[in-house]
């Protein structure tokens, strides 16, 4: 599975504008389908909108680079989309990330550029991008 910029940036917009008082970001990674019939019962609209393995994958590359920071992964024993991860907040990086990339036309700018080399980079060189960016647009370069 790659690695979905957009989808990262979603997340972590997801986290940041969610209100501290409703908890941890559950993100499931098994289809709102598969999850239906799993549990039989009805998903909350949320619950549907973090439900797929893309999503889920993500979520956890975010979490290997210490954007994000989980306070529990379940792990299921029986079915492999079983399993959920619990985010409970952006970490500083998180938010420098999120902060180099919130902005549509700079990310547009990155995706542009990144195509002139085979369209994928590590994160460090997609933030530094973005910021180089958002330097120029400052007339801080």
């Amino acid at each position: 599975m790659k690695r979905d910029l957009d989808l990262m940036r979603e997340i972590m917009l997801d986290l940041e504008n969610r209100p501290h008082y409703k908890g941890s970001l559950k993100i499931y990674n098994s289809t709102p389908t598969d999850l239906e019939l799993m549990h039989g019962v009805e998903l909350s609209q949320e619950d549907t909108c973090n439900a797929s393995p893309e999503k889920y994958h993500n979520a956890l590359l975010l979490h290997d680079a210490e954007f994000i920071k989980e306070n529990y992964h379940f792990a299921g024993v029986r079915r492999a989309s079983n399993t959920e991860i619990y985010i409970s907040r952006l970490t500083n990086s998180g938010h420098d990330f999120l902060d180099s990339i919130r902005d549509d036309g700079i990310l547009s700018k990155v995706k542009t550029r990144l195509l002139a080399v085979g369209g994928e980079a590590s994160l460090e060189v997609i933030r530094a991008l973005a910021t180089s960016l958002i330097k120029q647009q400052l007339g801080i370069d």
